[in-house]
């Protein structure tokens, strides 16, 4: 959740006429409760749950950042990062105000804190501007740099206001996984890719440092995974950002492995470089070395494995899990495919999991 830091500058103060999904009120007709995250959030009226964006008045929740933005780029879509979804296509990416986690390190903590201003894009005229940008070979909509969670009505109006114009366009969510089960079940029939945040391997890390828990967001992965193989949708891809002196080590990184490899060996995972940022800037850069052990350890039992935040980095490149062959090069956020034919390595024949063209 926001540490609320900035509260009383936060830039959205009005409620808005968009009521919130997934809250009941309770016995006194005016507390109300929301469970759109697992934070269970019980909100008084005239306050706000701990993401700061769904607020009580009068005994309904609203959702006050619908249609609100604080940031918007068209970005490539290896910046999400999405390695294995559309490699060498661009994204319109565009972020609020707040989150439902309280990460210390946050690497976008102004717009966490609402510390920015915010402007008003409604889901028309963003699912209007995603298809303008098509010329740019603009994919779609990533909902991003924020947890886009919390903008749950805003994201599902978008895409349905997306696919009508251009069916098939995408929407993807760069998330914390921090989502109920209902609203997940929802979202999963909009959104078609997702990378989720899996922050660190242990209980007490996620409470000590994201004021959250662990077990719903491997719940997330777990049940995101399984739609996906029965609808085909969303694609997944699972982002690990190693932080010195809390997530670095041997013990961590087999650990997180594990985890992943007993969902799926073939879910893209990222092992990202920290960089000092926001309360923890008291910690140096993550060591290339640290990183490189991580994705050692990885290798050995998941079959796609990414160095992120490293430039020039061998880990950047995407190799076939049979053969070993460099089937897409990667320099900072750009691509080239050089090794697939067919969706499958050009060498070997091994079927390549991912998406490479739109239909």
């Amino acid at each position: 959740m926001s540490l609320g830091i900035y509260k009383e500058e936060f830039p959205i103060k009005d409620t808005g006429d968009k009521e919130a999904k997934y809250y009941i009120k309770r016995e006194d007709g005016l507390t109300v409760k929301c469970f759109l995250c697992p934070q269970g959030c019980e909100i008084k009226d005239g306050e706000e749950g701990k993401c700061l964006v769904r607020v009580n008045k009068g005994g309904k929740l609203w959702a006050t950042s619908y249609g609100k933005i604080g940031a918007i780029n068209l970005d490539p879509i290896e910046k999400k990062p999405l390695f294995h979804y559309f490699p060498t296509y661009k994204i319109l990416s565009v972020g609020g105000v707040g989150c439902n986690f309280s990460c210390k390190f946050c690497q976008n903590w102004e717009l966490v804190e609402g510390v920015v201003p915010v402007r008003e894009l409604p889901p028309d005229k963003l699912a209007y501007l995603a298809v303008k940008l098509k010329e740019k070979r603009n994919l779609g909509v990533a909902f991003t740099y924020n947890e886009p969670t919390i903008w749950f009505e805003y994201i599902i109006d978008t895409a349905k206001i997306l696919k009508e114009l251009e069916p098939e366009m995408k929407v993807v969510m760069i998330t914390n996984g921090y989502i109920s089960a209902k609203p997940l079940e929802e979202l999963c029939e909009y959104v078609s890719a997702m990378n989720i945040d899996f922050k660190f391997a242990k209980e007490e890390y996620y409470k000590e440092i994201s004021d959250a828990h662990f077990k719903p967001v491997l719940s997330t992965i777990k049940r995101t995974w399984e739609i996906f193989k029965s609808t085909g949708k969303p694609f997944i891809e699972l982002t690990y950002l190693v932080i010195t002196g809390v997530n670095d080590t041997e013990a961590d990184f087999e650990k997180i492995t594990d985890f992943v490899a007993e969902i799926s060996p073939y879910i893209p995972f990222h092992i990202s470089r920290f960089f000092p940022h926001f309360l923890m800037s008291d910690r140096p850069p993550t060591p290339i070395r640290t990183l490189e052990k991580a994705y050692e350890i990885a290798k050995k039992k998941l079959k796609y494995v990414y160095v992120g935040n490293v430039w020039g980095n061998e880990g950047e490149h995407t190799y076939c899990p049979s053969c070993g062959k460099i089937l897409i090069k990667r320099y900072s956020f750009t691509s080239q495919i050089v090794g697939i034919k067919d969706g499958k390595c050009a060498n070997c024949g091994e079927k390549f999991f991912g998406v490479l063209e739109l239909n």
